[in-house]
């Protein structure tokens, strides 16, 4: 488990790897924004990967 700030839904789903378009290989992904950032991918409500 770890802190996640862009992830605020419980479950909510984002990209894990992005390029610098916002995109990730299993499509967009919008709260992405830097070449490689890291997203969570599952959060509970609190902002913490599951």
């Amino acid at each position: 488990m770890m802190n996640c700030a862009s992830c605020h839904g419980n479950g909510e789903e984002t990209c894990l790897e992005c390029n610098g378009s916002g995109m990730h290989q299993n499509g967009n992904c919008p709260d992405c924004m830097g070449e490689g950032c890291v997203c969570c991918k599952r959060c509970n409500g609190n902002g913490i990967i599951d």
